[in-house]
């Protein structure tokens, strides 16, 4: 999981902190644990809380996949001020799971056209559409869209567009550490008991190396107006 210091939290693995600055991906924290546990995720998030990080907006923007440990924990720690973006790429792999080969084109066309819409209002008549589109298709695909709902329009409606939506509205960004951390990490021999931290150590170590290899995220030049959108903090109360 990751928070951006302009007020973004992108939530990617259940124990992996990551923020933004300035396009840069800086880590905050790692912890090990399973991806379903929110008390996992939960403990992370308060313990990067606890160790005074500053929030810089009123609210925070969490991109997370379809794990409701990892949205139970995110609203159990940052209350309302946590908005959920659900990551479409993910939705868009579990929907095929319920649908025919011949529908996924069609499906991977119409998910792709919803989050290219820049009108908050287009985009919930795409996404009825796409609902009544699925339903038609399986009750378990219609019933899997209807789960993730508005959250996958949450960007929508904090006004950014082009790249900078692309940029957010998926998990890719920490995913594409998780291959560079599972290489090093396959390496660790010993060290694997329920004692020992080894295992954790190579992540950090590994996430630590990986840090100037990171890509920048695109679209900052819309960075002003999600802030505006989050409503900037007084620097007095950064680190409240």
């Amino acid at each position: 999981m990751s928070r951006c210091a302009n007020g973004w939290c992108w939530a990617g693995a259940p124990g992996n902190y990551e923020q933004v600055i300035n396009g840069n991906t800086e880590k905050l924290g790692v912890r090990a644990g399973d991806t379903e546990n929110s008390e996992v995720v939960r403990d992370l998030r308060a313990s990067i809380r606890e160790r005074g990080f500053p929030l810089h907006c009123e609210r925070l923007v969490a991109v997370i996949d379809g794990a409701q440990a990892r949205r139970k924990a995110l609203t159990q720690v940052c209350g309302e001020r946590v908005l959920i973006q659900r990551c479409w790429l993910h939705r868009l792999r579990n929907l095929r799971s319920y649908i025919s080969e011949r529908a996924y084109g069609s499906l991977h066309w119409r998910l792709k056209k919803l989050m290219s819409l820049n009108s908050l209002t287009a985009a919930r008549r795409e996404l009825a559409a796409l609902r009544a589109w699925l339903a038609a298709l399986s009750a378990d695909a219609g019933a899997s869209i209807e789960e993730v709902g508005a959250e996958l329009l949450t960007l929508h409606g904090l006004g950014p567009t082009g790249e900078r939506r692309k940029s957010l509205a998926a998990t890719h960004l920490i995913e594409s550490l998780f291959s560079v951390v599972r290489e090093k990490i396959q390496r660790v021999k010993n060290g694997k008991g329920r004692r020992s931290n080894q295992s954790l150590r190579w992540v950090a170590s590994t996430i630590r190396a990986h840090r100037t290899k990171m890509r920048r995220v695109r679209g900052m030049t819309q960075a002003a107006v999600w802030i505006a959108a989050l409503g900037p903090r007084p620097l007095a109360a950064h680190a409240a």
